[in-house]
């Protein structure tokens, strides 16, 4: 009997070694652990948050990411000076500065340290936040420090991560190419139909888009950006007959100098060199030329020598307006009594913003919505009150009452577009379908609507939603 509870005891003394050995073995928490707090950190339960997170913290006070998010949920309950220490705990212990600095911001604006908030916001975005304007700009956090003089300074910072299209200069550098264009070969009489070529800045200003048709049938895109990692221009250009070629180059004497590869003619196998050069003649005028090599590079053929010259009564169509659906719309030059009408290079700007708020509703990005609005914007509902700047946007859109509305389809006709170059108008008709849910239910709706956009310019030239007025149709 001795021997067997002696036998009892040395098993359970090891089994008990082992748990200990294996407990202290573990470096972090489990993923179990970490999925149930994350879990809550992403219904922002700040109490259960905090719950979690100092549960693991007691184990393993080296975690990070516990001790930074101990922090933020502490800043969620109000508890704002608490949560400032942990989240720099956090910081100093290796959560990365772009998320840290920016949680320190909404804490140091809590505690009226606006000062602080400002540099803090910069510092996130030298750390790398990515983070649209539109966010920061509606967050309650900031609603007093908006005021601050280096608001605007804090806003560009972020803005250049988040869209660095919009502040690097060389993406504007083939701006001169944007517009509606007639096409004709370099030289010759205007007679008979010119090809069309509409180029538009898409995608956050970060691609110059090409639509090209031609009297012949010959349609073709090109997309051309500028590629921060080479420090180069680059286009591909695809088109109807399969074609597709790709360039890559810069800007030289204010012309964009392109050198690439195209397919080889008569539909051969194998690629030959080309260089192709858009020279900017004038504001209204641009010529195309294409040289190509049949002996690899040794000598050099023409291709085409292509003239663009502005068109002065622009048909835009839905090509230059993206998702929404346009029915063919002259657009005057100018305004009634304006000496300073748009410019093509508005008129696609403008168009272009009126496709990304469609392309915004439809995948639901509500960020990427509150983005094309000005912070001073304003809503005008039928039959209801004005809706004043974003933060009360965002509440008459997303409302905090659990509801939620999804965008199934949106077509929108452009009726009109006018104006000057530092404010603009569109008016259109809009034909939506959507669900609604809230507690559970869902049901689908839909109507029609005719609206007026006012568009104006922020300080660095960008076109921005400042009014927003519609009216339904039966």
């Amino acid at each position: 009997m001795y021997k067997t509870i002696r036998l009892l005891l040395s098993v359970l003394l090891l089994s008990m070694t082992t748990a200990a050995h294996a407990q202290s073995a573990r470096t972090g928490p489990t993923n179990e652990e970490l999925q149930r707090a994350a879990a809550r950190f992403a219904q922002s339960d700040w109490k259960g948050v905090l719950e979690a997170y100092s549960a693991i913290a007691r184990h393993y006070p080296q975690h990070a990411l516990s001790r930074f998010r101990i922090g933020v949920a502490q800043a969620g309950l109000g508890r704002f000076a608490e949560g400032e220490a942990n989240i720099r705990r956090g910081e100093a212990l290796g959560m990365p500065p772009g998320p840290s600095a920016y949680r320190l911001a909404q804490a140091m604006a809590e505690q009226k340290m606006d000062d602080s908030a400002i540099v803090s916001l910069i510092r996130a975005a030298r750390g790398g936040l990515s983070i649209p304007r539109a966010t920061l700009e509606a967050d309650p956090h900031f609603a007093r420090v908006i005021a601050h003089p280096r608001w605007s300074e804090a806003m560009d910072s972020v803005g250049a991560v988040a869209q660095p299209c919009k502040y690097d200069r060389r993406f504007r550098e083939l701006d001169f190419w944007v517009g509606d264009w007639d096409v004709r070969a370099t030289g010759s009489a205007p007679v008979g139909p010119a090809a069309r070529n509409t180029v538009t800045i898409e995608d956050d200003g970060c691609v110059v888009t090409e639509h090209w048709v031609a009297p012949g049938g010959s349609i073709g895109q090109s997309f051309n950006l500028f590629d921060r990692s080479v420090g180069q221009w680059r286009q591909t250009w695809v088109d109807n007959s399969g074609g597709q070629h790709d360039y890559r180059g810069g800007l030289k004497d204010g012309n964009m100098v392109y050198a690439g590869d195209t397919p080889a003619p008569g539909g051969a196998l194998g690629r030959i060199p080309t260089r192709l050069t858009f020279f900017h003649i004038s504001a209204d005028s641009v010529r195309q030329f294409s040289e190509t090599s049949p002996d690899s590079g040794r000598t050099w053929v023409v291709a085409y020598d292509l003239m663009y010259v502005r068109r002065r009564e622009a048909k835009e169509n839905a090509p230059a307006s993206g998702v929404a659906t346009a029915a063919p719309t002259t657009m005057p030059t100018t305004s009634p009594g304006s000496a300073a009408g748009l410019t093509s290079s508005d008129r696609a700007a403008i168009l272009a913003l009126d496709s990304l708020l469609v392309r915004a509703w439809l995948a639901d990005d509500t960020s990427a919505v509150l983005g094309l609005f000005s912070p001073a914007a304003v809503l005008l509902p039928p039959a209801s009150t004005p809706v004043e700047g974003l933060a009360a946007i965002r509440a008459f859109w997303w409302p905090v009452d659990g509801s939620h509305t999804r965008i199934g389809s949106f077509h929108r006709t452009i009726a009109e577009v006018q104006g000057t170059r530092g404010m603009a108008w569109v008016r259109g008709t809009a034909s939506l379908r959507w669900t609604y849910t809230k507690n559970g239910a869902t049901k689908t709706q839909s109507s029609r609507s005719t609206d007026v956009m006012l568009y104006t310019t922020d300080a660095a030239g960008r076109w921005r939603i400042a009014r927003h007025m519609w009216s339904a149709l039966p």
